[in-house]
């Protein structure tokens, strides 16, 4: 009977599997052409967002590639929101384009939920908040700079509102 029931598991999470990665196959085929298309796709938006910030930058991921490119697409082209980036991120950033990809997935999944209600300085906060989260933690394997190093710890002193 436990062997049945591990089989019935493992079987329904490959088949969850396979059709997620489809999914992040056929993101290209999704139409983002006019302003309807951008509301219904948000929910493709937060199914990606939930990727990128579930797992570890990896730079031959093509699942976090695609990901990636939908969500600046779909931040690019929405009408109902508008998305500020500012100095401070692209110091952290740098050039590590998927480490732009998980603030850009923050972003966007606090933007939805939030839907237009939060003021921008609070949007950022929870934004940056939950981005420095994601970069202190070894598994996600993000190269810790200097400058990293420094919001992180601004972070811990409640300093944080400063920037």
């Amino acid at each position: 009977m436990k062997l049945r029931i591990f089989f019935l598991s493992l079987l329904l999470t490959i088949i969850a599997s396979q059709s997620f990665a489809q999914k992040f196959s056929k993101l290209d085929e999704i139409p983002l052409n006019e302003n309807a298309d951008y509301k219904k796709a948000e929910k493709v938006v937060l199914e990606c967002d939930k990727y990128l910030t579930s797992t570890p930058l990896n730079n031959n991921d093509s699942k976090r590639n695609a990901a990636e490119k939908f969500i600046n697409k779909w931040m690019s082209g929405t009408p109902d929101y508008t998305f500020n980036i500012d100095y401070s991120l692209a110091q952290i950033v740098g050039n590590n384009s998927h480490l732009l990809g998980v603030y850009l997935a923050y972003y966007s999944k606090y933007a939805i939920e939030n839907e237009g209600k939060a003021d921008d300085d609070e949007l950022m906060r929870r934004t940056l908040t939950s981005f420095i989260d994601y970069c202190k933690k070894p598994a996600n394997k993000v190269d810790q700079t200097d400058i990293l190093k420094k919001f992180i710890e601004q972070q811990r002193d409640s300093r944080f509102q400063e920037l």
